[in-house]
């Protein structure tokens, strides 16, 4: 059994029921003979295969060697054909460097080919070398640091944990970032069998810091924000309600990362960037006035809400950083259309006014994928008028630059027959950031009681009929029958 044992590791692994002691004796035969010749066989086949291969890859080298000396001849057939032919034709008057349609002269034209090759070296040169320095340098470490990673057992799950998605939530308050990354974290957090939804959002938003003061809804280029310091200066302001316990991918934990960057020269590199950028720019910015202290923040209350209501009985989010703050509290006239062109359309063309709330839907995640409604809110924030006197609510996304009233991810979304789906033209919709509500309170104009805004709802439920899907085949057309809703990630879920 030993000598079978150890021939069984030497050579491929046979298959289970031929080799299996206990099969064998179940069955009253001795199968490890059959075993030993099932493997001899294997390996005969394994050696002609493989003369097969070097056979191949011999012939495969010979005519690799003849391509090339084709190839090298017929250029020396052009060479010395142009030579011979060429050289007997050149004369002074093509060296001149005035071009004629007598002297037909070349120079000029090898002059401006060789400029063109030297401004082409002067680009690619600097990016080639780039591109060298980060081969050699920093994906050699990335590399190393994963063999140290392996070698000390650290597995994703070990770093992307409930603590690190939270932290991650807590920078962004601070720094006010897209209402994309509701999207964005909670589907990664899917994938390692964390729940996160918008009312963790919305849970950890509120008291927080808002420190970064860059555009869009700050007052300086995003850039600044690297020079003064970038993500480890906001974990290091916030650094009382962060994990610093979470693991990382260093192998350290974040709070000895932090640590770290205070006595490794990170913080006077950055000073050195922000004195060029100040330099350069003809200002004085500080580090403060780019990331406020967490004693002296912009806001503390993070920089999204979630809201709900009749309108979105999941939720919806608005960026209430770059938001008036007179749109905070508002009853608007409803606008509906069902597409962004539609309502892009109208904006461009002034069928929009002031106290209207403009409704881009049927944009979700199983409408058309959820693209973001970019041309649109900049459209009406672009207009100082409306972008203080309208809304913006849809079922599809934003970008990150994206300013003004505007409320996304509007759930459960218009194709799935959510009550955005519902509203008509005239629906009276209240939007109160403060208190996170998103309702229809009015029908036509006319204010109604909860009750019967309920029936209307029910009767125009009962009337409604889903729109044919956008996408006939492809991956967006299995996306839009399996994406959850936005406020869970708009994530691919596949029942079992």
């Amino acid at each position: 059994m030993s000598d079978g044992f150890n021939l069984r590791l030497r050579r491929p692994r046979p298959s289970v029921v031929a080799c299996s002691p206990t099969l064998g004796a179940l069955g009253a035969v001795n199968l490890m003979p059959s075993c030993f010749a099932k493997e001899d066989a294997l390996g005969a086949r394994i050696a002609r295969s493989s003369r097969r291969r070097r056979a191949v890859s011999v012939l495969l080298r010979w005519l690799t060697y003849a391509a090339a000396a084709v190839t090298a001849a017929v250029l020396l057939f052009v060479v010395g054909y142009i030579l011979v032919r060429g050289v007997p034709a050149l004369t002074p008057d093509l060296f001149q460097w005035e071009y004629t349609s007598e002297n037909v002269s070349l120079l000029p034209a090898l002059a401006s080919t060789v400029i063109m090759a030297l401004l082409a070296l002067a680009l690619a040169v600097p990016v080639g070398v780039g591109a060298a320095i980060y081969l050699v340098e920093y994906a050699r470490r990335a590399g190393y640091q994963a063999v140290v990673l392996a070698k000390q057992g650290l597995r994703p799950s070990d770093v992307v944990t409930m603590d690190s998605f939270e932290n991650a939530i807590m920078v962004h308050a601070a720094i006010s970032g897209s209402t994309n990354a509701l999207l964005h974290l909670p589907a990664i957090a899917h994938e390692f069998g964390i729940s996160i939804d918008g009312d963790t959002f919305d849970r950890l938003h509120r008291g927080a810091k808002y420190l970064l003061d860059i555009r869009p809804a700050g007052r300086w280029p995003a850039e600044f924000f690297y020079y003064a310091g970038g993500v480890p200066a906001i974990m290091e302001e916030i650094r009382d309600v962060l994990h610093l316990d979470a693991m990382t991918i260093t192998g350290k934990t974040l709070g000895e990362n932090l640590d770290e960057l205070k006595t490794n020269g990170f913080y006077e590199h950055c000073q050195q960037l922000l004195d060029e950028a100040n330099a350069r720019c003809g200002i004085k910015l500080t580090r403060a006035d780019i990331i406020r202290p967490a004693s002296d923040p912009i806001g503390t209350d993070g920089s999204i809400a979630i809201l709900k209501g009749n309108l979105a009985p999941e939720g919806a989010v608005i960026k209430h950083t770059a938001c008036p703050k007179e749109m905070f509290q508002a009853v608007l006239r409803a606008r509906p259309f069902d597409s962004e062109e539609e309502c892009l359309d109208a904006v461009l063309h002034h069928k929009v006014e002031k106290g209207d709330a403009v409704f881009i839907r049927y944009e979700g995640p199983q409408g058309s994928g959820m693209p973001e409604m970019f041309y649109t809110s900049e459209a009406i924030s672009s207009d100082k008028e409306l972008g203080r006197s309208i809304a913006l609510i849809t079922d599809g996304r934003f970008s990150g630059a994206s300013t003004g009233p505007v409320i996304g991810h509007c759930s459960p979304e218009a194709q799935t027959g959510g009550p955005i789906a519902l509203v008509e033209e005239g629906d009276l919709i209240e939007i109160d950031i403060p208190a996170r509500k998103l309702n229809i309170i009015g029908i036509k104009g006319e204010r109604k009681s909860p009750e019967e805004i309920d029936a209307v709802l029910a009767q125009r439920r009962a009337a409604w009929k889903p729109k044919p899907r956008r996408y006939k085949r492809g991956t967006l057309r299995l996306f839009s029958e399996h994406a959850v809703s936005p406020m869970k990630g708009a994530y691919l879920e596949f029942n079992d």
